[in-house]
Parts: C-alpha cells; sequence; structure tokens
C-alpha cells in the first residue's frame, strides 16, 4: 500500500469515527456541562430514534457489507449488515439540530459537507455501499424533517 493511500484510509477512518455513539456522546457532554440542555436532549431522543430504526431494518432486512464481516449472534449479525447507513443517518440528524440552534451559515454547511464526507467514507471503507448510504441520507432527511416539524409546533 502507498504512502499516500495509506494516510487517506487513516483521514477516512478519522472522519467515519465522527458519525459513532462514542463521538455523539461526547457532544452531548459537552452541550450538558455547557448548558445546552435543551440541544443536549433533541440529540439523545433524536439518535435514540435513528439508532431504533436502523436496528429495525436491520433485525428484518440482512444485507452483507462490501468488506464482509463475520457474526455469531443477533446482535453481531445486525451490527454486520450494511443496509441502511446508520452513520449518515445519524451524521444528517446531528447537522441539522446543530445548525438549527448555532445559526451561522458557514457552520451549517461545515455540518453539512462534514455529514456528506461521513457518508462517503463508509463507502470509501468498504463498510457501505452506495445504496446503503442513500437511503440513510433519506432517513436522515426524514429524522430531520421530523425534528423540524417537532420543534415548530413545541
Amino acid at each position: 500500500m502507498g504512502i499516500i493511500k495509506k494516510y487517506t484510509k487513516d483521514a477516512f477512518i478519522a472522519i467515519t469515527s465522527l458519525g459513532t455513539a462514542f463521538f455523539y456522546s461526547l457532544i452531548i457532554l459537552f452541550l450538558l456541562v455547557s448548558g445546552q440542555i435543551k440541544i443536549a436532549i433533541h440529540l439523545i431522543i433524536g439518535l435514540f430514534i435513528c439508532y431504533l430504526l436502523v436496528f429495525i431494518l436491520r433485525l428484518f432486512y440482512f444485507k452483507e457489507r462490501p468488506k464482509k464481516e463475520e457474526h455469531y449472534n443477533l446482535f453481531t449479525k445486525i451490527n454486520a449488515s450494511s443496509f441502511p447507513s446508520l452513520h449518515m443517518m445519524s451524521s444528517l440528524y446531528v447537522a441539522t439540530v446543530l445548525s438549527t440552534h448555532i445559526k451561522k451559515p458557514a457552520v451549517s454547511v461545515f455540518l453539512f459537507l462534514l455529514s456528506l464526507l461521513i457518508g462517503y467514507s463508509r463507502m470509501y471503507l468498504k463498510k457501505h455501499y452506495f445504496i446503503d448510504v442513500l437511503f440513510g441520507f433519506i432517513l436522515g432527511l426524514v429524522a430531520s424533517f421530523v425534528y423540524f416539524f417537532l420543534i415548530n409546533f413545541s
């Protein structure tokens, strides 16, 4: 593997980690510590719904990842399933919530581009096919529209 290819892969591993529950937990913890409890609650509830929806979809529909992963029980099988991309869905939802509250166009553009880059990283790392990321994007849009609907009527 060439040096550029190695660093590119390392960069995409770092980017894809920005779409994980661990990273979202850090964001939520930061928001709670800084007194932004309302935003933290919006993230917690929305991310719980994102994770639950993907769990249910993968429970009933299994699709091998491009780089197949072994599975030994129901939970590892759900994790080894490719469809849909939870990273794409959740990162788009988080970008929407944070953009709604920060209200700075440059930050919004950055967050949405980062979300798309997270989605691309999943394909680059052979964790998802394009259709998986596309469906994750669509589900992320739906979650974002539901969020807007709920925030505007609460």
